[in-house]
């Protein structure tokens, strides 16, 4: 995920978060504070601009950048604010942005972890399998003149081996690449827009208490909601999710192709499917009853979390988002958030366990089947 798509994002929300206390605080210092506030945040928007230029990135969010900028100098030519709307723009203005812009980059730090974790899962599973088939060549390579009954054995060891930790990663890569990614994709679009739509909400807000209190204001803030109105979920996301695709790195679901050990090796060889022989029978019982009891203790742990987030999003449905009830929904949140991807984790894991135990399935029930035959 870009993180210049989300930095850009935040940043222009912190800034009118951070403009609007501002100004609140300053409107009791009369008409000539706010000029200055104002002139101080314009360096802002400058450092802003430079950040758009500076980065390759398509300027995805014009629409906040041009209203922050008349924002800015609409509060320019104010002269002066009445002491009566500080509380309730403190109250019901900036601690509601404060909290949405808090609880939004949290949201998104949690998915990032979560992606850059994943992914560094899958390399390392990659990684394995390369190592499990340079062995198993290497092995070949020096037992492929004199095939001795251990020689045989450990060779059969490896390939099997190897095969199973290729079918897993194969089939962890393409869950993550058909399911979990998407899912990743779709939470990260409902943050934004309900960033969006937060901002939005609370701004309509913040425009209409000063349209009602002053005659000044009216002409000046019609400019500001005029321009947070061309602000809409659809244009930011369409724009973010095309330069996020543009900048990913798709290697993370490419899937591996099996590499016999030598180019004239046996036949029996050249298949990515498991070798059942009586010199590895045992072995492969063993993986079969390993691979059950790893299935069985994933699927009861995958239950449990998926019963533990349907209670605490019951009980988040209980508590509104107000300032009252931040650090309740807040640590909901996190708990929810950590047992999901408990789960993704786990369902990922299943993936790569099926296959395994499919692999045997097969392979026995061709042996047996070939028994049968002859």
């Amino acid at each position: 995920m870009n993180a210049y798509c989300f930095t850009y994002l935040f940043t222009i929300n912190y800034l009118v978060v951070s403009v609007i206390e501002q100004m609140t605080d300053a409107r009791q210092s009369y008409s000539i504070a706010i000029k200055n506030i104002c002139q101080s945040f314009k360096e802002s928007v400058e450092k802003v601009e430079s950040i758009k230029k500076d980065s390759d990135t398509n300027n995805n969010n014009e629409i906040l950048y041009n209203f922050w900028h008349v924002f800015i100098e609409k509060f320019q030519n104010e002269a002066e604010l009445h002491e009566n709307v500080i509380q309730e723009t403190k109250a019901k203005v900036v601690t509601p942005l404060q909290c949405i812009v808090k609880h939004r980059r949290q949201q998104i730090s949690r998915l990032k972890a979560f992606r850059t974790s994943t992914d560094y899962t899958l390399k390392e599973c990659a990684e394995k399998v390369n190592e499990l088939q340079s062995n198993y060549a290497e092995m070949y390579r020096i037992h492929r003149e004199i095939l001795q009954t251990k020689a045989i054995k450990d060779l059969l060891n490896a390939h099997n081996s190897y095969v199973l930790q290729l079918h897993m990663t194969n089939a962890m890569k393409a869950y993550y690449h058909k399911f979990v990614l998407p899912q990743l994709m779709q939470e990260f679009e409902g943050i934004v827009r309900e960033n969006i739509i937060g901002f939005v909400q609370i701004f309509e807000y913040f425009c209409s208490i000063h349209t009602n209190m002053f005659d000044q204001l009216i002409c000046n803030i019609n400019g500001v909601q005029l321009k947070v109105r061309e602000v809409s979920p659809d244009s930011v996301v369409s724009v973010i999710v095309h330069n996020l695709n543009k900048n990913q790195n798709p290697t993370h679901w490419q899937l591996i192709e099996y590499l016999s050990p030598d180019c004239d090796c046996p036949e029996i060889l050249c298949s990515n499917q498991i070798i059942v022989d009586n010199l590895v029978k045992v072995e492969l019982r063993d993986k079969f009853s390993e691979l059950k009891r790893q299935f069985a203790e994933l699927s009861s742990f995958m239950q449990q979390n998926v019963n533990i987030v349907d209670t605490l999003k019951t009980l988040e449905k209980r508590f509104d988002f107000d300032t009252q009830t931040e650090h309740i929904n807040l640590n909901m949140h996190d708990d929810i958030y950590r047992k999901e991807n408990e789960i993704r984790k786990a369902k990922i894991a299943l993936a790569g366990i099926e296959v395994q135990e499919s692999s045997n399935r097969y392979a026995t029930h061709q042996e047996m089947h070939s028994h049968s035959s002859r």
